[in-house]
């Protein structure tokens, strides 16, 4: 009888530290997990239209503990909210006392419209954060106005060219007919020149 009640008070003594452990254990890696900074991204804007340009900030907020990593692994992907396919990926790693060990920015040019996951990974602390962005058509309208006014421009230029090219038609006209004129005069001169001297003999003979 003694020996059973010794064994079942060694047992549940036992389990009593088993517990204990296991509280212990989980609560230390709460208060690990609080300590490491935490990992965020953000995007310039939330919505895009196509030809926009995506700007990427990944970055761990350090206002917790510091931390203790000797180097930092990070991986950004890009990929389709509907098909999960991949379209841009970055990876890098980064010392202690490099300028992207804790933050970086990023850009990210989409190539056509949809709803994308854009997601961030930090192995050494085994995070990651997700941002989801949505890039649209351009507008019909926006398309017309870029036509429109591209076509405006066009037709100005093309005016702008008749009107140098009429200008200078008439200046060239306007040079020939000075040419002319001064020509005319010239040779009036020389007759005139030439009668004066026939006549400057003529009367000097009758001398």
């Amino acid at each position: 009888m003694r020996l059973r009640t010794r064994r079942k008070a060694s047992s549940l003594i036992m389990l009593f530290f088993v517990l204990i452990m296991l509280i212990t254990s989980s609560c230390l890696l709460h208060i690990s997990a609080e300590a490491f900074p935490r990992l965020y991204i953000k995007t310039d804007k939330d919505e895009y239209l196509l030809g926009e340009a995506v700007k990427i900030h990944v970055f761990l907020d350090s206002s917790g503990v510091k931390c203790l990593c000797y180097k930092h692994s990070w991986l950004v992907e890009v990929r389709d909210a509907a098909s999960g396919t991949l379209v841009k990926k970055w990876e890098w790693e980064a010392l202690a006392k490099e300028k992207t060990y804790t933050e970086n920015k990023l850009t990210w040019l989409p190539e056509k419209p949809g709803t994308y996951h854009i997601i961030v990974r930090l192995k050494e602390h085994n995070q990651s954060a997700t941002k989801t962005v949505k890039v649209m058509e351009l507008p019909h309208n926006l398309v017309t106005k870029t036509i429109t006014v591209t076509t405006v421009e066009m037709t100005t230029i093309t005016q702008k060219t008749t009107i140098t090219k009429t200008i200078t038609k008439e200046k060239a006209i306007m040079d020939a007919t000075s040419t002319l004129y001064l020509s005319i005069v010239i040779i009036l001169l020389v007759i005139i020149a030439i009668e004066s001297t026939i006549l400057l003999k003529r009367f000097k003979a009758y001398r």
